[in-house]
C-alpha cells in the first residue's frame, strides 16, 4: 500500500508541477484521468485487504473511497465536455483529501491490522507454549 499511496501523491505533485509551469489548462485532463484510473486501482487492493482482515469499519473506508473517485470523475467529465475546471481547485481538493485520508483513515486501519497481528502472534506464542508443556508433562507421565 505505501508505494500506492507515493504514486498517489506523485500523480498530486505531477498537479503541482504543471501549475508552476503554466501548463495546467494543458495536462488537467491528463492528469485527472491517470488519476481517476489509479486511485480506483489502489481502492479496489486496500477494499480488498480490509475484507480480508475483517476490518470493522470497511463501509464507511468504502464510502470516502466512493465519495473521491466521484469529485475525480466529476473534474474529468467537465474537463471532457470542454469546460473550465480551475487547476488549483483540484490540487486543494487532491491535497486535503490524500493528506487527511491516508493520514487519518488509513493509519487506522494500519494500526487495526498490526493490532490484529499482534494479537494472532502472540496466540500462536501461547499454543506453542502450552503444546510444548503438555508434551514434557506426557513425557514425564508416561516414564513413571
Amino acid at each position: 500500500m505505501d508505494d500506492q499511496h507515493k504514486r498517489l501523491i506523485q500523480l498530486v505533485n505531477s498537479l503541482v508541477s504543471v501549475i508552476r509551469a503554466g501548463v495546467a489548462e494543458d495536462l488537467l485532463g491528463e492528469i485527472c484521468r491517470e488519476l481517476y484510473d489509479y486511485t480506483n486501482y489502489h481502492f479496489r487492493d486496500e477494499e480488498s485487504l480490509m475484507q480480508e482482515e475483517g476490518y470493522p469499519e470497511f463501509e464507511a473506508h468504502c464510502q470516502l473511497h466512493a465519495e473521491m473517485t466521484t469529485t475525480v470523475k466529476e473534474y474529468l467529465d467537465e474537463l471532457e465536455k470542454g469546460k473550465q475546471v480551475s487547476p488549483n481547485d483540484v490540487l486543494e481538493f487532491l491535497a486535503k483529501w490524500l493528506v487527511k485520508h491516508i493520514l487519518k483513515q488509513d493509519m487506522k486501519f494500519a494500526a487495526f491490522v498490526k493490532e490484529k497481528r499482534t494479537k494472532a502472534q502472540r496466540e500462536a506464542a501461547e499454543t506453542a507454549a502450552a503444546t510444548e508443556t503438555q508434551q514434557e508433562v506426557d513425557k514425564w507421565l508416561s516414564n513413571k
